[in-house]
């Protein structure tokens, strides 16, 4: 059986540089740096009814894309048992004496 010519497996990196292509001149070449989340949207809304791609191809752009997505600024932080403690009133750890005997 012959072989077809000029076929080469795609190489890992190429989907995800299609679908960043992709993107990045469906929002007229601006850079995914100035672009977020409502722009992935913009996009995935229209592959899906410009386009007609089906949920998986969706999928696969969104995966595809998020690593380019701005992430906010300022993320929430998880308390410190220790801060937790001072915010129960539990002060440096040890057990607040409540007058009630321990179980």
């Amino acid at each position: 059986m012959p072989c077809a010519a000029n076929t080469t497996p795609t190489a890992p990196g190429k989907p995800t540089s299609d679908w960043a292509r992709r993107y990045i001149l469906f929002h007229n070449t601006r850079h995914p740096a100035e672009m977020g989340a409502p722009e992935i949207q913009q996009f995935l809304a229209h592959l899906a009814h410009e386009q007609n791609a089906s949920a998986s191809t969706q999928n696969q752009a969104l995966s595809a894309l998020l690593p380019t997505a701005k992430r906010p600024q300022h993320l929430s932080t998880v308390l410190s048992p220790q801060k937790i403690r001072l915010a129960l009133g539990q002060g440096d750890g040890k057990r607040a004496k409540t007058g009630s005997p321990d179980l």
